[in-house]
C-alpha cells in the first residue's frame, strides 16, 4: 500500500531530529501540504529521549497565507533574526511567484520563522511527543506505526 503522503521539501538542519528542522509533505490525495517540525534535542536530552514536534497545515496560496498571518508584528520578527525590509520584500515577491511545491516550501520557511518569535502554537500546532524511531518513520514520509 503506498503512504498517503508525499515528502516535497525540507527545511531547516540536515539532521532534523538532531539539531532541529522539519520535512514538507504533500497529500496524495488531496493536494494539501503540511509541515512536521522538530526542534531536535535539547542539550539535557539522551538520544533516545522522546522528541517534541509539531504538525501544521500549509497555506493553499498566497492569500491564504495573508489571511493566516494577518496577525504577525512582522517588523519585530524581522528585528528578532536581523532581516532588513527590503530583504523581507524580495522574500514575500519570491513567495508570490512560488507555486506547488515550491510555494509550500517558501510558506513552511516563513511558518518557522514566525514559529521562532511566537511559538508553534500560535500557527495553530499542537506540541506532541513521539520517539526517535517514530519521527525518523514520519521525516521518511511513513504512516504512523
Amino acid at each position: 500500500m503506498a503512504a498517503k503522503h508525499k515528502i516535497v521539501g525540507h527545511i531547516g538542519d540536515s539532521s532534523p531530529l538532531d539539531y532541529g528542522g522539519g520535512v514538507i509533505l504533500k497529500h496524495r490525495e488531496t493536494g494539501n501540504y503540511f509541515l512536521i517540525y522538530t526542534p531536535g534535542l535539547s542539550d539535557d536530552d539522551d538520544d533516545d529521549a522522546d522528541l517534541a514536534y509539531y504538525v501544521v497545515s500549509l497555506p493553499s496560496d498566497y492569500e491564504d497565507l495573508k489571511s493566516r498571518l494577518d496577525w504577525v508584528d512582522f517588523p519585530a520578527v524581522l528585528k528578532s533574526i536581523g532581516m532588513s525590509r527590503s530583504d523581507f520584500a524580495s522574500q514575500l515577491a519570491n513567495i508570490r511567484r512560488a507555486r506547488d511545491n515550491t510555494a509550500a516550501m517558501e510558506y513552511a520557511e516563513l511558518f518557522n520563522t514566525v514559529a521562532d518569535y511566537y511559538g508553534w502554537s500560535d500557527l495553530g500546532a499542537d506540541e506532541q511527543t513521539a520517539s526517535r524511531k517514530e519521527l525518523e518513520r514520519r521525516f521518511k514520509g511513513l504512516p504512523p506505526s
